[in-house]
């Protein structure tokens, strides 16, 4: 007898059919007949192991776990016996299309083709290389690290499924405000303690022991200074010129000066004659004790303004304005403010341009008082126009660098900053006979009796950085290419 699978119909008539007068519908598959064998069916749940319909044997599968060692059978959690099912009416079933056969081998796979790679993220390097990173084609956004600065190491960032995260071991946040509070309350405290003491110092006119020279009275102005030193001969102008005993002593440095700036430009004749006279007092502060322990005396020189577009009488002669000098007749120094129109107009304003020229005379003084003036006017009077040329640039150019000299010693009194420095250094350049005459259409190449521009410039820097030493002033020892 052929034994009944539960869901399968009743075998009523021939082909087992419950309607058989009816055909088979088109997607039934046929009925098994007597003899034949009853199609595959899925396994059904609930039903014992012996009322399990036929199987077919499992093929080969690359998705199939591996078979288990019969020899070992696997160890089953107890279960729940299934209750019987609830009889109910037989119902005409469809019965279910056999399952999906698997072929026994494993198919060819496809021909690989090339598929597209997405590289996992990476996280952004800084250049390890120096300027391998900003060639072209270097990522958006690096620029060029400054200069001397390593460029900054950051920490590599962590990625995870879930996204981005900073790494680990960030400290937290701290209570910043209080700390704000404590620092400001600590710096207005400090502010009114310096202003405290600020307002209790001594008057501005109180002698700081930080000055050099201040035991040394400063000389008034003298209506009828010291002649000046005339050589005997030739030989001793040489010498006074070339090996002076100026140039084995230095000035002292920082020497005070109770003078304000002025703003720059033009100003009141009577104003500035009135500075400019307080400013030599300085300068001879400096100059005086040197120039006393190099055997010589000193004085304190009178200046004077005069109008723009006039002229001044001398014991020099009368003398036209646009100009500034030294008359070594009567020991003055003379000066009218146009000579600020033969300067660029930016140049004309520096505020440090007045002390510059005055410091420049005053040097002439120096040589006047040393014998160095009257010595090389001798020698450049015994030689051809061309060697007195160059006596004059020589004696020029000494001036220059003994302006530097004392303006380095002024510098903490007058309060001057890197940007008087860089004027006065443009000032002095501007001023070179080349200079002047490329502004007037002359010929820059024409020998002049003052010097070239980066000849002045040279020997004024050489002063400002000569510590004080009259020695780094020497002109008259110089090559001629230094004081073309």
């Amino acid at each position: 007898m052929q034994p009944q699978y539960p869901g399968w119909p009743n075998q009523q008539g021939p082909g087992g059919s419950p309607y058989p007068d009816r055909p088979p519908a088109p997607w039934q598959p046929p009925v098994p007949t007597q003899g034949q064998q009853p199609p595959l069916r899925a396994p059904q749940r609930g039903l014992p192991p012996d009322q399990q319909p036929p199987q077919a044997p499992e093929p080969y599968s690359p998705y199939q776990r591996p078979a288990e060692n019969p020899a070992a059978p696997r160890r089953m959690a107890p279960q729940s016996e299934t209750p019987p099912a609830t009889p109910h009416r037989a119902m005409p079933q469809q019965p279910s299309p056999p399952p999906p056969q698997f072929p026994a081998t494993r198919p060819a796979a496809p021909p690989a083709q090339a598929a597209t790679s997405y590289p996992a993220p990476a996280a952004p390097q800084l250049p390890t290389a120096s300027g391998s990173a900003f060639l072209p084609g270097a990522p958006t956004g690096f620029r060029p690290t400054p200069q001397g600065f390593p460029a900054i190491q950051q920490p590599t960032p962590t990625f995870t499924p879930s996204g981005y995260y900073a790494p680990p071991g960030v400290p937290k946040r701290r209570p910043t405000g209080l700390l704000v509070a404590l620092f400001s309350a600590l710096t207005l405290l400090i502010g009114m303690v310096v202003i405290s003491f600020i307002n209790n110092q001594p008057d501005s006119t109180t002698v700081s022991t930080d000055y050099k020279n201040e035991d040394w009275k400063v000389p008034t102005v003298d209506e009828t200074p010291p002649p000046v030193v005339v050589p005997k001969n030739n030989a001793e102008a040489k010498t006074l010129t070339e090996n002076n005993p100026l140039y084995s002593t230095s000035l002292e440095s920082p020497v005070r000066c109770d003078l304000e700036l002025l703003p720059g430009g033009k100003q009141k004749d009577e104003e500035l004659e009135a500075n400019l006279q307080a400013y030599l007092g300085c300068l001879t502060r400096v100059w005086g004790p040197t120039l006393e322990k190099a055997g010589y005396k000193t004085f304190q020189p009178k200046i004077t303004v005069f109008p723009e577009g006039g002229t001044v009488t001398t014991e020099c002669g009368k003398q036209k304005s646009q100009n500034a000098f030294y008359c070594a007749a009567d020991q003055r120094i003379y000066i009218a403010q146009d000579m600020l129109d033969v300067l660029s107009t930016d140049l004309s304003k520096a505020r440090a341009i007045f002390n510059l020229i005055i410091a420049h005379e005053y040097g002439h003084t120096i040589q006047g008082q040393s014998g160095i003036l009257v010595s090389g006017n001798a020698l450049a009077k015994s030689g051809s126009d061309s060697k007195a040329m160059e006596i004059s640039r020589r004696l020029e150019t000494q001036a220059d660098c003994f302006a530097g000299a004392a303006m380095s010693s002024l510098w903490q009194g007058l309060k001057l900053t890197d940007a008087d420095r860089q004027d006065i250094l443009n000032i002095i350049m501007d001023l070179g006979d080349d200079k002047l005459r490329e502004r007037n259409n002359g010929d820059p190449n024409e020998e002049g009796d003052h010097g070239k521009g980066k000849n002045r410039h040279m020997w004024l820097e050489r002063g400002l950085n000569s510590n004080g030493s009259l020695g780094q002033c020497n002109t008259f020892t110089a090559s001629s290419g230094e004081v073309e």
